[in-house]
């Protein structure tokens, strides 16, 4: 009896050996499709703003690309990272996944006024950043969809409400608003950091790309 259960075990335990590799290596081919797809719609909103984009560093669930804008503009330097959650092991199957897109922006000149947006159901992320949002006080819009899901906090609030948080700005944040997880925007570098999720039903990425590109101009006629 004993050695039928070794026996059991033994062709399970291969199974299993079997089954985890072969997942593994399905997830990477899984991975590089759709790091792909996503790289393929993401340039082609790019090229919209800027004049070339390279691939500065690739990994098996991330690639950063290097933006240079179409001409003398106020941003400096601008990299998007493009990450996706590693399909190569079998929980991940079972897991919400987690792709993302990182904006990542240096501005000529240093920004005046300090702009953190974080949607209140992160309510880690904002835990995190506990010492830095507490030096900086609360804005409210007036507009509800936006005060009651979205936390936006400045080291001027009186002066980034009526320069920074403009029509456009506002209608752009309710576009994105289920695609957010932070934007930020403080002095040292990068200057704009803006955080949103890819697998989001209904969203469309034209919105999320263009919300760095606006945050930009804005700056760039403040700093004029």
């Amino acid at each position: 009896m004993s050695e039928i259960i070794t026996v059991i075990v033994f062709f399970a335990s291969l199974f299993l050996i079997f089954l985890l590799v072969s997942t593994f290596f399905y997830g990477l081919g899984k991975n590089y499709k759709i790091l792909s797809s996503y790289m393929k719609e993401v340039k082609q909103e790019l090229n919209k703003y800027v004049k070339s984009i390279e691939i500065f560093e690739e990994k098996a669930i991330y690639v950063t690309l290097e933006c240079k804008p179409k001409k003398a503009s106020f941003i400096k330097n601008m990299r998007v990272t493009i990450s996706i959650q590693h399909r190569g092991f079998i929980f991940t199957y079972a897991m919400k996944s987690k792709d993302k897109i990182l904006f990542e922006i240096d501005f000529a000149r240093s920004p005046k006024i300090e702009l953190e947006i974080i949607p209140r159901k992160e309510t880690r992320f904002i835990r995190s950043n506990f010492d830095t949002l507490i030096k900086l006080e609360d804005i409210h819009t007036g507009i509800k969809e936006i005060d009651e899901d979205i936390l936006i906090k400045s080291n001027k609030p009186a002066e980034c409400k009526k320069s920074i948080l403009q029509k456009t700005i506002l209608q752009s944040l309710l576009a994105v608003k289920p695609a957010l997880f932070a934007i930020s925007i403080e002095r040292p570098q990068p200057m704009f950091r803006g955080v949103f999720k890819l697998n989001v039903k209904d969203q469309k990425l034209e919105n999320i790309i263009r919300i760095p590109f606006y945050f930009s101009k804005i700056y760039e006629k403040m700093n004029a």
